[in-house]
């Protein structure tokens, strides 16, 4: 089973993306951070296997997280914009997301 953790600091975009997550693709929920710091602290207390992770979340932005996460968590960084795209391959992201995301993108 794979186990999600979401950081976004939309509640409404996290709550959607656990509703996609959940009964579409059938990938538990394990935690919600809404800042930063919230998700490094659930990363480390969950040991989540993948991270669906927003770019914009002031003050700095969701790339500060990777560092503080262990080793073979994937990371799927879901943004309004494509400007990071480039940026996050390059930083092993396993996708780069749209929003708003659909059903059809996480089969």
């Amino acid at each position: 089973m794979i186990r999600v953790l979401l950081v976004d600091d939309e509640r409404l975009a996290r709550k959607r993306m656990r509703e996609l997550l959940e009964l579409h693709a059938g990938f538990p929920v394990v935690g919600e951070a809404a800042d930063l710091a919230e998700a490094e602290r659930l990363a480390a207390q969950l040991k989540p296997d993948v991270v669906f992770l927003d770019i914009g979340m002031p003050p700095a932005d969701g790339f500060s997280l990777l560092p503080a996460l262990a080793l073979g968590t994937s990371v799927v960084f879901v943004t309004g914009s494509d400007a990071d795209a480039i940026r996050a391959l390059d930083a092993g992201a396993l996708d780069y997301l749209l929003k708003p995301v659909g059903p059809d993108r996480l089969q």
